[in-house]
Parts: C-alpha cells; sequence; structure tokens
C-alpha cells in the first residue's frame, strides 16, 4: 500500500506511471463488461498476417472480418536511431516529421516513416528515437494484399529474423494518410465516447441523488423545528417550575410549624416534646422519652438535621417510666421532608 508520504514525496514521472496504471486497470475492468463477442483483441490475442518482403502472404491468412497485425520483414525498412532533448510526445513527432528528409537519405515522398521511442535518459534530458522508412510502393502492395483477402489491418509493423513483432512500429497511419487504405472506423471512438458520457452520467446522477437526500433531510429537519422550539420552551419551564418547587418546599421546610411536624415524625414511639426552640437554623429540643429511647439516634435519622448531640439536662425532674432529654441540632438549607 502507498503511504500518504510516498505520494506527497513522489516526482511527476511517478505519479505518470500510477496514472497509466490506474487508467490501465479502469479499462480493463470496462472491457470486462463488454460481452466477449464485441471485445477489440488486444495485441497478444490479435491474428496476425505475415508477408515476405515483397507483401506476398506467408502461411494462413487470417478469417475474413478479422483485424489483423500485418507484419513485414524488417530488412524491407531503413532504420536509424538519432538522439534529440526530452519533449512532449506531440512535439518530438513534428519534429521528427520536419527532420524526416536530413536523417533518411530518401525524398519524403517516397516513403512511410513510422517512428518509436527506444530508450529515455531523464538524468541528461535526452530521448533515443528510431526511425524507420518503408517505401511507398511497397506499402501499395501490403495494402492491395490486405484487399484481396479482405482484411482490414489493426497495425502494419515489422517482424525480426525470428518472426516476432518490434514493438513501437506502425506505418498504418502513414498509409492512411497517403491514402493507400481507408480512414479508421470511428467505431471505437464512438464506443468510449459513449463509455465515457455513462460514466460521468453515473456521477452526475449520484452526485444529484445525494443532493437530493440532503434537500429531504433538510426539508425533514426544518420540518420539525417548530416541534423541537415547543419542546425546548417546555424543558425550560418544566426546570425553572422544578427549581421554583424545590425552593418552594425548601422554605416550607424551614418553617416552625413543618419543621416541628418532622421532628413529631421522627421522635421514638412514647417520647414527648415539653420544649422546641428554633433560632436560625439553631434547634433545641427537650422533653421526656420512654427508658432506652435513643433520642439522638432518631434525629440523626432525618436528613434535614446535622450535628444532633445530646445536652446536660438541668431542673428537670425524672418521671415514673421516662427520662428526660434536652438535644440540639443544625436545620440545614433546602432540605424538604
Amino acid at each position: 500500500m502507498t503511504a500518504a508520504s510516498d505520494i506527497l514525496n513522489a516526482d511527476m514521472a511517478t505519479i505518470g506511471r500510477w496514472l497509466r496504471g490506474g487508467l490501465g486497470w479502469w479499462l480493463a475492468e470496462l472491457q470486462a463488461l463488454v460481452p466477449a463477442g464485441l471485445r477489440r483483441p488486444t495485441a497478444s490475442r490479435r491474428p496476425r498476417l505475415q508477408l515476405d518482403g515483397a507483401a506476398r502472404l506467408l502461411g494462413t491468412a487470417p478469417t475474413p472480418g478479422n483485424r489483423p497485425a500485418v507484419l513485414l520483414p524488417a530488412a524491407t525498412a531503413l532504420t536509424r536511431r538519432v538522439m534529440l532533448p526530452e519533449m512532449p510526445n506531440d512535439a518530438l513527432w513534428r519534429t521528427l516529421a520536419a527532420e524526416t528528409g536530413r536523417l533518411l537519405p530518401l525524398a519524403p515522398e517516397a516513403v512511410l516513416v513510422a517512428r518509436r521511442i527506444v530508450a529515455r535518459d531523464r538524468a541528461a534530458g535526452l530521448i533515443e528515437v528510431e526511425v524507420a522508412a518503408l517505401p511507398v510502393a511497397l506499402g501499395s502492395a501490403v495494402a492491395g494484399e490486405c484487399a484481396r483477402l479482405g482484411l482490414q489491418p489493426a497495425r502494419v509493423g515489422l517482424a525480426g529474423s525470428d518472426g516476432e513483432e518490434l514493438p513501437g512500429f506502425d506505418f498504418l497511419p502513414a498509409l492512411r494518410e497517403r491514402g493507400l487504405l481507408p480512414p479508421g472506423s470511428r467505431q471505437p471512438l464512438l464506443f468510449w465516447a459513449i463509455t465515457a458520457f455513462l460514466f460521468l452520467l453515473n456521477i452526475a446522477v449520484l452526485v444529484w441523488r445525494d443532493e437530493a437526500r440532503v434537500e429531504a433531510m433538510q426539508a425533514l429537519v426544518d420540518g420539525q423545528r417548530p416541534a423541537v422550539v415547543l419542546t425546548q420552551r417546555l424543558q425550560r419551564r418544566i426546570i425553572r417550575f422544578d427549581a421554583l418547587a424545590a425552593a418552594a418546599s425548601a422554605r416550607r421546610s424551614r418553617e416552625p410549624l413543618a419543621l416541628l411536624g418532622r421532628v413529631a415524625t421522627a421522635l421514638p414511639e412514647g417520647a414527648y416534646l415539653l420544649r422546641f426552640d428554633l433560632e436560625g437554623d439553631a434547634l433545641r429540643l427537650s422533653g421526656y422519652k420512654p427508658s432506652g429511647a435513643n433520642i439522638v439516634a432518631a434525629l440523626r435519622a432525618d436528613p434535614g438535621l446535622a450535628e444532633v448531640r445530646a445536652l446536660r439536662s438541668d431542673g428537670q425532674a425524672e418521671r415514673p417510666g421516662a427520662q428526660p432529654f434536652d438535644v440540639s441540632a443544625r436545620v440545614l438549607p433546602g432540605r424538604a421532608p
């Protein structure tokens, strides 16, 4: 997997190689979608039409209707290699077309020219190109042989002594330019134009559907906005009412009568008060309780009271079956009963 740092640090040649690889993968995926009968054969699977030095058929000809690669012996062409400065391919081919008369010892109108790139020296900024020239008469013979066999060539190239094609050479454009072969079919161009149009249409449909979903979601949000505003308003009111209720409850819990009721509920059974003093948050209670009853523990169980402790009881006489008690406590603020 290519890391992000490799992408950021890549040079233009590396990026170009990645783009060519991605384009090749995309074209292969598109070709896989085309029915097998309609696919254009690749270079390795395309039938070959072998011709001799006089453009006569060698071996068996492909069946009519195919588009074979027509191959001539390499000895029939005059080749020459030349070093040129690095430049874009379009400018390179224009330069070679203008220099054909100087590079080859033949008149430009008497030859059909094909060119191929042999090597590139990026460090030196040079490119090595091989130029091949084929006599026009031989090209005319090639066109006549293809017409006799009822074949339309996909390319016209050169074959080495081993019969293998020399990659890069193609005299077909020159043959068509001279009018020796009919112009190429526009069907592949039309096919790729339709493919590109459908690809762009697919992207446009995806974008439109995405925008439609966003608009539908926005419409739903806008439609729910009044309900959301009303809900938020009700929530704020409930919070405010709860705060008011809590404050009122806290105030009621500190009122003497409410506090007296809480204390009376917290006292053990049989205990009663003789004194109930409330000054601020200081509370003092005294009275009688049954023997063994724990007044302090009972009052500490009330969460609204703190610092509950027993005081020394002076001046309270004991009664039969009852003991005097005297306790103090602090009333906590905001604690409802």
